[in-house]
């Protein structure tokens, strides 16, 4: 039923799409001035708060800004979290389980990784 629409949407999507995408991708140029900034706003308690009687009194907040998010970020993070299991593997949970990237790599040198590429 949607073939054809699927068929031309894959075939021209910058004709589609007001040149907004494209098969072929950014250019290295394109890459090279991208950039992201995500902001991370938290409020909590301090350490050894009763949290069931206390408001929230602690408060964070941090920027991470990096460039490409596309292509260079996403390659690096990757690469970073693949040396760190490779390198760091003491460090690395050893229960089984589901873990946020957080909590998998919380005491491995994945930021200095990170710095390195």
């Amino acid at each position: 039923m949607y073939a054809p629409t699927r068929k031309l949407l894959q075939a021209y999507p910058d004709l589609c799409s007001f040149h907004m995408f494209k098969n072929s991708g950014p250019t290295k140029q394109q890459m090279l001035e991208a950039s992201f900034a995500y902001f991370f706003y938290g409020r909590g308690w301090a350490q050894g708060a009763n949290m069931d009687e206390l408001k929230p009194e602690k408060r964070a907040s941090a920027v991470c800004r990096g460039p490409d998010p596309g292509y260079i970020s996403t390659s690096a993070c990757v690469v970073s979290a693949a040396l760190a299991v490779l390198d760091d593997k003491e460090q690395l949970p050893a229960q089984g389980g589901v873990y946020t990237t957080a909590s998998a790599f919380r005491n491995t040198r994945i930021f200095e990784y990170l710095k390195t590429l």
